[in-house]
């Protein structure tokens, strides 16, 4: 769970695995306490049409939700696409 935790950390590993799908100049906030049991963070990036076919802008909320007993958790990802063709019919 620590290492797949890495993945939306922000840090190094997150970043490499962004890179190599074709998601690149990331930036993001850090993870902010919104409700009890509930961490938010914003993110963004462009798409390397180069890797992913794919070009344009995404903005993305993302919502982590640790579970009652705190032994696993679920992670929400709200994105708004900018440039991306048909962006705006994927919800």
């Amino acid at each position: 769970a620590d290492l797949l935790m890495e993945l939306f950390g922000g840090g190094h590993v997150e970043r490499k695995v962004m890179e190599k799908v074709g998601c690149v100049n990331s930036s993001h906030t850090a993870w902010k306490l919104v409700k009890p049991d509930i961490n938010q963070r914003r993110l963004s990036y462009k798409f390397d049409k180069h890797i992913s076919n794919l070009e344009g802008d995404v903005n993305s909320t993302q919502q982590i939700s640790f579970l009652a007993d705190r032994k696993a958790w679920t992670i929400e990802d709200v994105m708004a696409f900018q440039g991306v063709p048909l962006g705006d019919c994927f919800n």
